[in-house]
């Protein structure tokens, strides 16, 4: 499954990093603007799913939720190189 290899992926490059001196905050600001994502999930996509049946339900969820991890792979990405170009 996707979500499962991109958790993977992000997981691996945070462990490759983690050395840096950066990084703890980094990692803190990351999780703190996921957590954020995650908590107004259900206020932004409430409105999508009423009536709708489970398997689309779970079909707007799993999209959701491969979304964020894909912004925070990005985000983080991004980061890492910022503080790989300061060295």
């Amino acid at each position: 499954m996707m979500l499962h290899t991109a958790a993977h992926a992000l997981a691996y490059r945070i462990a490759r990093r983690a050395i840096r001196p950066k990084a703890p905050l980094l990692v803190s600001e990351w999780a703190d603007a996921f957590r954020q994502r995650l908590e107004n999930l259900p206020h932004r996509i409430a409105p999508e799913i009423v009536g709708k049946d489970l398997d689309a339900i779970r079909a707007t969820l799993k999209q959701e939720v491969f979304g964020a991890l894909a912004e925070m792979e990005r985000e983080f990405s991004k980061q890492l190189e910022i503080i790989g170009s300061e060295e």
